[in-house]
């Protein structure tokens, strides 16, 4: 009887014990090199509701502008159409202004499905979106 106590107690020890592991996790998804953070993304509290950014790439066309493109997921379960733009900026971090700037573009999205919005700046001197 007292080893079967013995036993039991040694049994809830472990279980606690090992219940007690600690899991760290990185605070920011590392980025894949061809892909950035993108904290510049601003979307409205109406899409929020049904769409996620799931990635953002940029990178340089061959002539050396500014390229990215911005992958958009529709969690809801029917087609939703979606307006949006890119804002470009350039090294001192003043918006470039140009005839497409100010242009809002739009998609489609199909139930539960992902777009790729893209776009390149209109002028080489952006340096960021």
């Amino acid at each position: 009887m007292k080893g079967m106590k013995q036993v039991l107690i040694a049994l809830v020890g472990l279980i606690l014990f090992s219940s007690c592991t600690n899991t760290v996790r990185s605070a920011a998804p590392v980025p894949a090199p061809s892909e950035i953070v993108y904290e510049q993304v601003i979307t409205d509290p109406i899409v929020n509701a049904f769409a996620n950014v799931q990635a953002v790439r940029e990178g340089r066309t061959a002539g050396g502008t500014l390229q990215v493109q911005v992958d958009v997921y529709n969690k809801l379960p029917w087609r939703k159409t979606i307006d949006y733009r890119f804002e470009w900026i350039d090294e001192a971090g003043m918006v470039l202004e140009s005839p497409t700037t100010n242009v809002w573009m739009n998609a489609v999205i199909e139930a539960k499905g992902t777009v790729t919005l893209q776009a390149i700046a209109p002028l080489e001197r952006a340096s960021d979106f």
